[in-house]
C-alpha cells in the first residue's frame, strides 16, 4: 500500500481546505513529488469543480479519484484516513504559509533567503526538503507571518497622483490615459486587424523608459523585429526583448520578468497561456484574475492581447465582444479596442472602452497606419 509523505500530505490538505489556491501552483509536475500518487491527486484537483470541493471537502475528491479507478478501494480508505488525522493539525496555517512560500520561490520571488541557505545558494532540492526547510523558517518568525487586515485612518492617507508607466505613444491617447504601475492594459480587435503592430508600436515608444518583455506566441522573432526596423533613434532596440514561444505560462512569464526587470510586459496573446480548468469559462476567468493579480505583485503593467469574437458584429468591438468569459472586461483597468473600418484606407480607430485612470476618459481615436514603418498617427 502506498502513502503520502508528510510534506505532500501537508500540501494536498491545504488546498483541498482552500481549494481556490490549487491554481497558484499550476505549473507543479510530476517531478515536484516522490511518487505518481500524490502527483495523481494534485492533478484531479486542478480539473475538479472548485465549488464541489467546497461544499463536500475531501470526500469529493476521493470519490472522483475512485471513480475513474485511479485508486483501489484500500487506497482510498488510507487516503481519507491520512488526510483526516492530518488536517486538523495543520492546514489553518502551517500548510498554506508553506505552501504559499514554495510557489513563491518557484517564482523567484525571495523568501527570508537570508535564513534559507538551502534556497539562497539557488540548488535543487526536493519537495519534502523545500517543506521542512520552510516549514521550520515559518515556525521561527510565525508572528510575522500572521495575515490580518490593515487598518489606515483616512486622516492618515496621503493622497499622491498617479504616475505614468508607459505610454501608448499617441498623444491625444495618453493625455486622457494614464497607464500606472499595477495595470492589466487590454489590446483587443477582430483576427488581422493590427493588434500585433499596435502593441508593438506601443512596446517600441517605451523602450527609452527601461527594458519591454515582449512575449510573442503569433510571431516568430523577424516578423517582430521586421515590424520595428524603421524605428531609428526613437527607440533602443536592445531594450525590446521578444520571446518566442507558441505557448507558456503566467509562472513562466514572471519567472523571467523577475531576472530581465522590465519596465512593462506585452503578451501576444491571451488564448496561447497555459490555462487550467474544466470549461473556456473557467479557464479564462482563472487567468483574466491572475495577470491582474501579478501587475500588483510585479508592480508593473501587463499588457495581453485578445480577440475579439467572430461572431459579433462587423461594426465597432465593445469590451462584451471580447472571446471568452467577462472576467477580461472586469479585471482589466484600461481596455483599447482595434478597429478598421476599411482596410484599403489604412485607417485604424482605437475605441478607449474602459479606463480607471484618474482621467476617466472614453472615447474613440482615429489613427492612419504606415504598414511599411509600422507607424500610427493620428488623422
Amino acid at each position: 500500500m502506498r502513502s503520502i509523505k508528510e510534506s505532500e500530505c501537508l500540501f494536498l490538505a491545504s488546498i483541498i481546505k482552500y481549494p481556490e489556491l490549487v491554481y497558484a501552483f499550476d505549473d507543479l509536475d510530476s517531478n515536484d513529488f516522490s511518487s505518481e500518487y500524490p502527483f495523481i491527486i494534485y492533478k484531479t484537483l486542478l480539473n475538479t469543480d472548485i465549488q464541489k470541493l467546497k461544499d463536500e471537502g475531501v470526500y469529493s475528491l476521493m470519490h472522483e479519484l475512485r471513480s475513474k479507478k485511479q485508486l483501489s478501494s484500500d487506497e482510498f480508505m488510507y487516503t481519507v484516513n491520512d488526510f483526516g488525522q492530518i488536517q486538523p493539525e495543520i492546514t489553518s496555517y502551517n500548510a498554506e504559509n508553506a505552501y504559499k512560500s514554495i510557489k513563491l520561490d518557484r517564482a523567484e520571488q525571495k523568501f527570508i533567503s537570508d535564513l534559507n541557505p538551502i534556497l539562497s545558494q539557488g540548488k535543487e532540492v526536493g519537495l519534502e526538503e523545500r517543506v521542512e526547510s520552510i516549514a521550520a523558517i515559518i515556525e521561527r518568525t510565525k508572528d510575522s507571518l500572521v495575515n490580518e487586515d490593515k487598518v489606515v485612518k483616512a486622516s492618515d492617507i496621503k493622497i499622491t497622483q498617479s504616475k505614468r508607466v508607459i505610454s501608448t505613444g499617441i498623444e491625444k491617447i495618453d493625455k486622457k490615459v494614464l497607464i500606472s504601475e499595477n495595470y492589466f492594459v487590454l489590446i483587443a480587435s477582430r483576427p488581422f486587424n493590427g493588434k500585433t503592430s499596435f502593441a508593438c508600436h506601443m512596446a517600441m515608444h517605451n523602450t527609452m523608459k527601461g527594458k519591454i518583455l515582449f512575449y510573442s506566441m503569433e510571431m516568430n522573432t523577424n516578423q517582430i523585429a521586421s515590424k520595428l526596423k524603421e524605428y531609428g533613434s526613437i527607440y533602443k532596440p536592445e531594450n525590446f526583448l521578444i520571446v518566442e514561444k507558441t505557448q507558456t505560462s503566467l509562472a513562466e512569464i514572471v519567472r523571467t520578468a523577475r531576472k530581465v526587470k522590465p519596465v512593462a510586459i506585452f503578451i501576444d496573446q491571451f488564448n496561447k497561456l497555459k490555462m487550467h480548468g474544466s470549461s473556456e469559462y473557467e479557464r479564462f476567468t482563472s487567468m483574466a484574475k491572475k495577470l491582474k493579480i501579478y501587475a500588483g505583485i510585479l508592480k508593473i503593467p501587463i499588457v495581453c492581447l485578445a480577440q475579439i469574437n467572430r461572431s459579433a458584429s462587423k461594426e465597432r468591438p465593445y469590451m462584451h465582444n471580447l472571446k471568452g468569459s467577462g472576467s477580461l472586461e472586469e479585471e482589466c483597468d484600461v481596455g483599447l479596442l482595434l478597429h478598421v473600418k476599411n482596410r484599403d484606407s489604412k485607417e485604424t480607430t482605437v475605441c478607449v472602452d474602459k479606463n480607471r485612470s484618474l482621467y476617466g476618459y472614453l472615447g474613440e481615436v482615429d489613427l492612419k497606419h504606415n504598414p511599411e514603418t509600422n507607424f500610427y498617427q493620428e488623422v
